[in-house]
């Protein structure tokens, strides 16, 4: 008898992962659960659809699983962090009762982004490095790659958003002591998604310090990036913040003709905001 327990032991995680698996496979009350909050999220109200998943009633661990990942995932696209929290860590729960490595690794990667909003960086390095453990487990290296990569920038990414909130509370000696903090780290990586952000911000601290030849020498290296990001909304930006710059030292030529730049991107992209904003710069000089 004892034996038979210890068998039932050492194979009930198993047994329990495969049921579901199988449950997940033949489910039609959960099929027609999500293409019915499919149709309602076609009304682009994130809210409807959460209210939808909230009146269910589950009864299966696979079924109540899959409703609290889903809502999760809504509240996170509203932004309402605390929310998604809990819904993305009952469903960790559930995926641990289910032994799913996987899933355990991929919401471990969704709830350490989810500290990250809610400012809570020590947590997040934690999920960040639980989910790295669960992904050696399942060999998914490219999910591991990617948990390894948010480990990695951790610190950088944390400071750098920081220096973003210095610079909204206008605070821009503390936002140019806490990038420089990074500066070098970032650039030695050379990842120029993160540099456009960085410089961007370093341009403006610069800028509103009355720095002007600092400012434009990082608004320049962000529309570098942007360049080698081959990305034509970050190009019109940085074309008109350089504008700006040299319109403010009275080189009107100059700032003339990266405005002029900006709005032929503007107009190309179909952004009637930044072509509305890129003519008051350019009415300033003509």
């Amino acid at each position: 008898m004892k034996r038979i327990m210890i068998w039932l032991i050492v194979v009930s995680g198993f047994t329990l992962s495969c049921c579901a698996t199988l449950y997940a496979q033949d489910n039609p009350w959960l099929d027609s659960v999500l293409a019915e909050a499919d149709y309602i999220s076609m009304s682009g109200d994130p809210q409807a659809v959460i209210e939808y998943y909230k009146g269910l009633q589950p009864d299966h661990i696979f079924d109540k699983y899959t409703i609290y990942k889903k809502l999760a995932y809504q509240y996170h696209q509203i932004r309402e962090w605390d929310s998604s929290l809990v819904y993305f860590r009952k469903s960790l729960e559930l995926a641990e009762e289910l032994s799913d490595t996987s899933s355990m690794g991929n919401l471990s990667l969704w709830i350490g982004n989810t500290y990250k909003y809610l400012n809570q960086f020590s947590e997040q390095l934690e999920k960040y490095k639980t989910a790295e453990n669960y992904f050696m487990i399942t060999g998914e290296d490219s999910l591991l790659e990617l948990a390894r990569e948010y480990i990695e920038y951790h610190a950088i990414d944390t400071t750098s958003w920081l220096a973003g909130l210095a610079s909204a509370k206008f605070d821009y000696f503390e936002t140019l002591r806490l990038a420089n903090l990074v500066l070098e780290d970032l650039e030695a990586k050379g990842d120029p998604q993160r540099l456009w952000a960085l410089y961007m911000v370093m341009g403006d601290a610069y800028y509103y310090t009355s720095d002007y030849n600092n400012s434009l020498k990082y608004k320049k290296n962000a529309l570098e990036a942007a360049y080698e990001l081959d990305d034509k909304m970050k190009i019109q930006t940085s074309l008109n913040v350089i504008g700006s710059v040299y319109l403010n030292t009275g080189q009107f030529d100059t700032a003339l003709s990266y405005y002029q730049e900006a709005y032929t991107l503007a107009v190309e992209l179909g952004n009637l905001n930044a072509q509305g904003y890129i003519l008051l710069n350019i009415g300033q000089i003509l």
